[in-house]
């Protein structure tokens, strides 16, 4: 089973099926919208209950209306106004559509995300933030100015005789990007100013979770990623508690039930190969926990 196949899965795929305009340059950078006509009839017939694991990242901005996502294993809302953001190799649904939505999309290979040009401290500070928030609010100059800059994009996949498409676009992409970090610089300082106890509980718990989402499919032992965080297991049992209510253990165990359904969905993989990409002695251990996790075995859920 090679790589490239399991990197196949991706969410894009069902943006393919829209029945609207898709500007692309490749498949390295694919942007959508229904800014024109309505999205309803779309969503009402090809929205499924499926997880997909982004092989790009995804960027898509609400104009009208709100979306529901499970962005991981936690399930946000974006509402007019809001950008919803998740980066690749992470897994994303996409849950329900109110009526009347109007969405900028934007899918783009990683080359594009000008985070290299970040200092060290703000990279950190973007990638805290969005490994905890999906969602970001935008102030309406600020989101005026993400449509505006949308809307040059777009423009400039459209012209045929236009020979820098790539450059353009990552300039475009780096003012999206300093706008994007000017507001987490302010939510970052939010999520800190909370009292020294609760601070700390949140970034161990936010260090933990992000060592889980590298490493959960080989590593499931608290004591791997309380060595990793140079703490000991007990107490980081207790942070990780006291920071999202759930014990440690049960964040490990959602990440690879969250991971299963989506390959199990697929359809590209039977259950074997899903208990072997996922690192299960043998198919029927991972048939009794995936049923302990979800209530129905792995092919009840796979045709379900």
């Amino acid at each position: 089973m090679s790589h490239k196949e399991y990197k196949d899965l991706d969410i894009l795929k069902e943006s393919l099926r829209w029945n609207c305009p898709i500007y692309s340059l490749d498949d390295s950078f694919i942007v959508a919208d229904n800014l024109n006509h309505d999205f309803d009839y779309i969503f009402d017939y090809y929205l499924q209950p499926i997880p997909y694991k982004l092989t790009k990242h995804i960027v898509i901005g609400i104009c009208e209306g709100e979306m529901v996502f499970n962005a991981n294993i936690e399930t946000v809302k974006a509402s007019k106004g809001s950008i919803f953001v998740m980066q690749t190799g992470s897994i994303g649904q996409l849950v329900s559509v109110s009526k009347k939505v109007k969405a900028i999309i934007m899918f783009f290979d990683p080359e594009f995300c000008p985070v290299q040009e970040l200092q060290p401290e703000s990279l950190m500070k973007f990638t805290q933030v969005l490994s905890t928030q999906a969602v970001i609010k935008m102030s309406d100059d600020g989101f005026k100015r993400f449509v505006d800059i949308y809307l040059q994009i777009k423009n400039i996949l459209q012209k045929d005789d236009y020979s820098f498409k790539k450059l353009s676009i990552k300039g475009y992409l780096q003012v999206l990007m300093a706008d994007a970090c000017q507001i987490t610089m302010k939510m970052y300082q939010t999520l800190n100013s909370q009292n020294v106890t609760t601070n700390n509980a949140q970034r161990i718990f936010q260090k933990y979770i992000s060592e889980v989402r590298q490493n959960y499919i080989k590593e499931r032992t608290i004591e791997f990623y309380a060595s990793k965080l140079c703490v000991s297991p007990k107490y980081l049992g207790q942070m990780v508690m006291k920071a999202s209510g759930r014990s440690a253990l049960s964040w490990i165990n959602d990440y690879i039930i969250l991971e299963a359904k989506a390959l199990l969905k697929s359809k590209r993989y039977n259950v074997q190969e899903v208990s072997f990409m996922l690192n299960f002695a043998n198919p029927s251990f991972f048939g009794k926990f995936f049923k302990s996790k979800t209530g129905v075995t792995p092919r009840e859920y796979m045709i379900g």
